[in-house]
């Protein structure tokens, strides 16, 4: 389970504009962590990742780099442009790895319980 440190290094790399690769990040599979069995750690780790991903992929900044001051010394308000980015979500054999995730993920980003994240996964996406 990727943890903060790696987490926020990654976050690093993806915004050095020099660097254009893809950025990599392990993941458990589907089956590795069960329910019944998995601890608060496992839990805390997937919703840092659901997290860390919502962030990614909706993050905004701010049009100007610089801040603009007014006379009192007051920081101006500035526009935003959402900045998006795609993530893809692969595995080896192309479901394992990457259903869990999916599933949480949706889960995250849409406020929905499992059963209907599951079905909308399938029926729309």
């Amino acid at each position: 389970m990727p943890d903060e440190k790696l987490l926020a290094a990654k976050q690093k790399q993806l915004e050095d504009p020099e660097h254009t690769t893809p950025a990599y990040l392990p993941f458990p599979s589907s089956g590795s962590i069960l329910p019944p069995h998995w601890s608060q750690v496992e839990v805390d780790g997937i919703l840092q990742m659901c997290k860390w991903l919502y962030d990614l992929t909706h993050s905004s900044r701010p049009r100007s780099k610089e801040a603009t001051k007014d006379r009192d010394g007051d920081i101006q308000m500035t526009e935003l442009n959402a900045r998006t980015r795609k993530v893809l979500l692969h595995c080896a054999d192309g479901y394992t790895e990457t259903s869990m995730l999916a599933v949480a993920y949706f889960m995250f980003a849409e406020g929905l319980p499992v059963h209907e994240a599951w079905v909308r996964l399938h029926r729309d996406k």
